[in-house]
């Protein structure tokens, strides 16, 4: 299913959000196929949690969350088992465990490859103020391999959180969503219109059906027709309208240093201790007017060449639903069953393949 909603820009633009996020930018970057190439000769090593949070950080959590316990890195998977990128020579990748939610970090791309939660409604029932404090993540990666701060300057982008901090339950996990590895370079116009619906609409569900959800978030580079693997100037918010205006203040001295990605997708599985659990993806256009597409999670690992469950089975994965767009069109009952998905999904995943990555997350 293929969505192309009107927007209206007036509200967004007496927005405080806007006018911040308008100001982000970032310089050009090359778009790559979603399958790298080069030989991964580094040794991938777990990477804790940057740092220790001290008691006032504490104190407040336990304030303002009294009802939610923060879960492990493994857990944030289904089964505890991490996606798994299907191209085993993927060079510079970094797994993170921050607070309550885990990374999988590009050194190449400087960008999260995906981001995994695992949403409960004591979760996201929490009301947390929101503080923007983006800052950069140093630990364990190559100063040549993080993003900075600087590198979103000037492009016209926002710095998207892939992990929402409104889906944070505690102020720790909370802060932890604001580091670049959590980011990825989004147009104003998705990041604060199409994709934050999708994050509302998402919460809503978690909370009505009360199930334990699994959420994979994470940008896609995907070649096409009017961007076939070339670097996006950084006067370029619309990479598919070539009369779109320059972004004001364009920043040169970052350009290439951050991919930008075509879209953005967010597969969500809802179990169930009882009846049917349900389950489909997102796929966003990083566009002006994104269009955004319903899909099953085997048609989406097919684009992306990451296998986002591993432990569910084809069948499973090939199911869509009628998934609400924004928190308005959310009902107290599952959305329908569409139909499935008919084409075929990645080839069987070796088991050895889900333990190595398990390994990666294991503290």
């Amino acid at each position: 299913m293929i969505y192309s909603p009107l927007k209206t820009s007036f509200f967004y633009l007496s927005s405080l959000t806007l006018s911040v996020c308008a100001a982000l930018t970032l310089s050009g970057c090359e778009l790559s196929n979603n399958t790298p190439s080069q030989v991964n000769t580094d040794a991938i090593k777990p990477i804790a949690a940057q740092q220790t949070t001290d008691s006032q950080t504490k104190q407040q959590n336990q304030n303002t969350s009294p009802s939610y316990q923060s879960f492990s890195c493994i857990d944030q998977f289904y089964q505890q088992s991490p996606p798994v990128i299907r191209n085993k020579t993927t060079k510079h990748i970094y797994p993170i465990c921050h607070d309550d939610f885990a990374v999988m970090y590009s050194g190449e791309k400087r960008v999260s490859l995906w981001v995994a939660q695992k949403l409960t409604k004591a979760r996201v029932s929490q009301s947390l103020k929101r503080e923007d404090s983006f800052k950069e993540y140093t630990h364990g990666i190559p100063t040549e391999h993080q993003a900075k701060l600087s590198d979103y300057k000037g492009s016209g982008y926002d710095r998207g959180h892939m992990a929402p901090n409104a889906h944070m339950g505690t102020k720790s996990s909370q802060s932890d969503s604001f580091y670049l590895t959590n980011m990825v370079p989004q147009t104003p116009n998705s990041n604060q219109n199409d994709w934050r619906e999708i994050e509302e609409a998402v919460r809503k569900m978690v909370r009505n059906t009360n199930r334990d959800t699994y959420v994979i978030t994470g940008p896609a580079f995907l070649n096409n027709k009017n961007n076939p693997e070339k670097f996006i100037p950084c006067d370029k918010i619309d990479r598919n309208d070539k009369n779109e205006q320059p972004a004001k203040q364009c920043s040169q001295p970052a350009k290439n240093r951050i991919q930008v990605p075509t879209h953005t997708y967010k597969a969500v599985y809802f179990t169930s201790p009882k009846g049917t659990p349900f389950i489909s993806a997102y796929f966003v256009e990083n566009d002006r007017d994104p269009k955004v597409e319903v899909m099953s999670v085997c048609e989406l690992e097919k684009k992306i060449g990451i296998y986002l469950f591993p432990e569910l089975d084809d069948e499973t994965k090939k199911l869509v639903y009628d998934m609400p767009l924004s928190a308005g069109k959310v009902t107290t009952q599952p959305p329908k069953k569409l139909q499935s998905y008919t084409g075929k999904c990645l080839p069987a995943l070796d088991p050895a393949r889900i333990q190595t990555e398990k390994t990666k997350f294991q503290q």
